[in-house]
């Protein structure tokens, strides 16, 4: 009796049981580990940390950092004035939007905003600069 050939299923099945041996060995879990640690909010937190500084340091004393926000079907100007995360997914944004105080909550993977040079709140006081906290809540 004749078995058909057939190399692509033979390489599929060489390849899945590749994967499930590597899937389950150390290698993969401290991969895996180091991955899921680089998207938790302290790594974000960081990155966001000093692009923003960056950005701040280009300011004159008539701008402070704005942050557009395109989403909630309209675009915000939320003005920043402190960030914060809770370990390990969620970045908070403290500040003001059309005069009222605000609190954006966002996990780590729905991040998307705009800096921009926005016009001092208050033209007789300095401009604002965002504070950096950490609270980590677990």
């Amino acid at each position: 009796m004749d078995i058909p050939f057939n190399p692509t299923q033979i390489v599929n099945d060489i390849n899945s049981m590749a994967s499930e041996s590597v899937k389950n060995s150390s290698v993969f879990a401290k991969y895996q580990a180091e991955r899921e640690a680089k998207e938790s909010a302290f790594f974000v937190y960081e990155a966001i940390k000093k692009s923003i500084l960056e950005f701040q340091s280009s300011l004159d004393g008539a701008h402070e950092i704005g942050v557009q926000l395109a989403s909630f079907n309209q675009n915000l100007l939320m003005y920043v004035t402190r960030i914060d995360y809770s370990a390990p997914t969620l970045i908070d944004f403290y500040g003001v939007i059309n005069g009222k105080d605000a609190r954006l909550i966002q996990h780590v993977s729905q991040l998307n905003f705009l800096l921009i040079a926005a016009p001092k709140l208050d033209a007789n006081a300095p401009a604002r600069r965002i504070g950096f906290e950490v609270s980590q809540v677990q």
